[in-house]
């Protein structure tokens, strides 16, 4: 039997479209159990097709699992269906349930004592083809007189086609009986209990698909292989599908928990590049349920780099027809669903990217702390060590993400003065800020766009070069590497575990670039040797205020004030709860002259031009002279412990570099270390990241050269886990839908 498909269920979401005075009934759609894995079947069909028997399945609200392969000159064989079906396997959404809709075909089985052969009924054509091409040899073999004699030395081998690939409908039937009246009594017509486990779309003229029963990898039944037309305009993907008796396909979203909090809600396209929300829930505590495609039914194209990677945006950016919170439930509630994608999300798009989910974000962009900082959603939970430090923001969400789910290929996120290093770098992952200005942000909550730029974080590093060419139009992706390292605040012994990881990796990698010169910057004295006329004398003196000035004079008039006055205009004049971090900064800003705003900017760029000028220079057959190596350490940061309340965030450090010169800046993963948790009371690890940066424009560079790293296995691709090495998540054990 099918296993555990007595127990599936389906619940139809059922909505109510008003016209007028009339109600139209609609399905959003429904979840089922095949197996122990959850679906969501959409309301829409993918296609219809085409095909004998499919009225005789047995389902349950009339769907029945059944696995779809395109017909190739590579799979033209029963064996080689077997080969395909075994890499399925790989894939998470297709099970080898998909395999087992059970069902009674009709199986004719023409007996004597001299020659049996099963028959599948398939399609009248397909008998009709078998009977034109065999007939000669049949005609020429057998003669009424020839007698059983004749019988038992034909050769079931010359024939052109093996019957038991072959149908007949009543036409042929009657042929079929006619012939065996003379030579091949008596024949016995039996229903085949079986499983209907592949449809087998023909898709060229001169190609016949392999048809027939078979045992396929990971089915206990009986497959029949069967031959489909799709009544669409297109190809149907392979992989696994859902299926009705009138021939309506439906491809499922696998249904997953978001435990770790890091999604705002689950997206599900469905027209024209607009989504909403995915109407399924699995059982969960304060969990939203995300479901996911099958990867395959997609294949990565040089037009469409991204094809079927799924992808989470996070909740700053719009997305057609959802709503986007920018982390505050008042602005959530207040402002209506995007009637456009963001630019930045509209280009992955066009690249194949599959949006599965908008995810957390700070409120406003700012950065908040786990612990206090977050009232209007919780902070989401960084996978790693003991499943309680701080996952950084303001791209809380994308990291978290990218570091807890398998199922989750890429995250969209934004850095203004750290939002994507700072999650990549507690949580071990692949993360950019880009040269600024490389994509436009139209649609993208401002937080200065002096600063603002848009990035990812991910664990594949071939994914996120495809991403960077999608996102970032006309970048130069230069193969050739700089041999000069400029280390910045980098450790200089071994003392410590952490250290000890990056002086390996900086090692390996001298070694790797054949490097000329490994030099340690200081930019407290390269500035006063070389600072601009007028310019103050120290680094500090020149840009303390530059990064607060900018993100509160700009925030506030661009996103606060307008927000305020519209909601005050519908609530009577009331204001929007805003969490503590945003209201310190913003009345930080209040308290500047609008001079401060002009003079901040002018400071930012005195720093720029000095330091592309001086520091870190473009090169004509390297893209950039050098590159600045630096680590941001290894230290924990509970979100259970109590912080002072939030602060104006003054300073100059080095993560504000890139953020002022506008360069791009890289985190990599490079190794972990140990500490004893104070909440498992065990020793647990922590990732090892180090930053590379690079002259501006630069980022293809240092995109060929992470891959390259990789390749050569100087770096390694991060896991989903405890740890970058993998490991289960503390929290994860018995959870549902995991």
């Amino acid at each position: 039997m099918l296993p555990s498909f007595s127990s599936l269920f389906l619940g139809l979401l059922l909505s109510f479209v008003s016209y007028g005075a009339a109600s139209t009934l609609t399905s959003n759609g429904g979840t089922l159990m095949l197996g122990d894995i959850a679906y969501y079947v959409p309301g829409t069909p993918y296609t219809t097709v085409s095909a004998q028997g499919l009225g005789r399945l047995q389902s349950v609200n009339g769907l029945s699992p059944v696995t779809v392969i395109g017909a190739t000159a590579n799979n033209a064989t029963l064996a080689s269906l077997s080969s395909i079906v075994a890499d399925f396997a790989t894939d998470d959404v297709w099970n080898p349930d998909f395999l087992q809709g059970r069902g009674h075909f009709p199986s004719p089985s023409v007996t004597s004592r001299y020659w049996k052969t099963r028959l599948f009924y398939l399609s009248s054509n397909h008998a009709m083809r078998w009977w034109a091409l065999n007939w000669p040899y049949l005609r020429s073999t057998l003669k009424p007189s020839a007698g059983k004699d004749a019988l038992q030395s034909l050769d079931v081998g010359a024939f052109s086609h093996d019957l038991s690939f072959y149908s007949l409908q009543h036409l042929s039937m009657q042929t079929l009986l006619a012939f065996s009246h003379h030579w091949c009594k008596p024949l016995r017509i039996t229903l085949a209990d079986a499983s209907l486990g592949v449809l087998v779309q023909q898709t060229g003229n001169d190609l016949s698909p392999p048809l027939g029963s078979t045992s396929l990898p990971g089915s206990n039944r009986t497959s029949v292989v069967v031959s489909v037309t799709s009544n669409g305009s297109s190809p149907i993907p392979s992989g696994p599908y859902f299926i009705l008796a009138n021939g309506a396909l439906y491809q499922p979203l696998r249904l997953y928990s978001d435990f770790a909090g890091a999604f705002t809600q689950p997206l599900i396209s469905i027209r024209n590049e607009s989504y909403s929300a995915l109407p399924a829930a699995l059982p969960g505590i304060q969990s939203p349920t995300i479901g996911v495609p099958s990867r395959l039914y997609y294949t990565r194209t040089a037009s469409r780099p991204l094809a079927g990677v799924r992808t989470g945006i996070k909740d700053i950016y719009d997305v057609a027809g959802v709503k986007t919170s920018d982390g505050n439930r008042a602005w959530y509630g207040f402002y209506p669903p995007a009637t456009a994608n963001s630019v930045p999300v509209q280009r992955l798009i066009d690249a194949g990217a599959i949006l599965v989910g908008k995810m957390k974000t700070s409120q406003f962009a700012n950065g908040e702390r786990a612990t206090v900082d977050w009232v209007d959603y919780h902070s989401p939970f960084n996978p790693r060590g003991d499943g309680y430090q701080d996952p950084s923001s303001s791209s809380s969400g994308s990291g978290a993400g990218s570091a807890t789910y398998p199922w989750l290929d890429l995250t969209l996120g934004s850095d203004t003065g750290g939002s994507i290093r700072g999650p990549s770098q507690v949580q071990g992952l692949f993360g950019n800020r880009p040269s600024y200005g490389l994509v436009e942000l139209t649609g993208v909550m401002p937080l200065a766009p002096e600063l603002d730029t848009a990035g990812f974080l991910c664990r594949d590093p071939t994914v996120w070069k495809a991403a960077g060419v999608a996102l970032y139009a006309d970048l130069p992706f230069y193969n050739t590497y700089p041999q000069i390292i400029q280390t910045l605040n980098f450790p200089t012994n071994a003392s410590a575990e952490a250290d000890s990881s990056a002086l390996s990796f900086l090692f390996r990698l001298q070694t790797f670039l054949n490097a000329t010169a490994t030099t340690a910057l200081n930019l407290t004295t390269s500035w006063a040797a070389s600072k601009p006329a007028g310019a103050p004398n120290t680094l500090a003196g020149l840009l303390n205020t530059t990064y607060p000035t900018l993100v509160t004079k700009q925030q506030t008039r661009l996103v606060r004030d307008p927000f305020y006055a519209a909601y005050a205009a519908v609530h009577d004049g009331r204001l929007p709860f805003i969490d503590p971090v945003p209201l310190v900064r913003w009345a930080y800003g209040d308290t500047l002259p609008d001079s401060a705003l002009t003079e901040a900017q002018n400071n930012k760029t005195i720093f720029k031009d000095w330091f592309n000028s001086n520091v870190l220079l473009n090169d004509s057959t390297t893209c950039s002279e050098s590159l600045i190596v630096y680590t941001a350490g290894s230290d924990t940061d509970y979100r259970n412990e109590y912080n002072q309340p939030p602060t104006v965030p003054f300073g100059f450090s080095t993560s504000r570099i890139s953020v002022f010169a506008e360069v791009p800046d890289v985190v990599v993963p490079v190794g972990q270390a140990s500490y004893v948790s104070t909440v498992t009371n065990h020793t647990e690890v922590l990732p090892v990241t180090v930053d590379l940066m690079a002259a501006k424009g630069c980022d293809g560079m240092l995109f060929n050269l992470v891959e390259d790293l990789t390749a050569a296995g100087i770096l390694e691709v991060p896991q989903t886990g405890q740890t970058i090495a993998g490991g289960e998540i503390l929290l994860k054990r018995g959870m549902f839908g995991l």
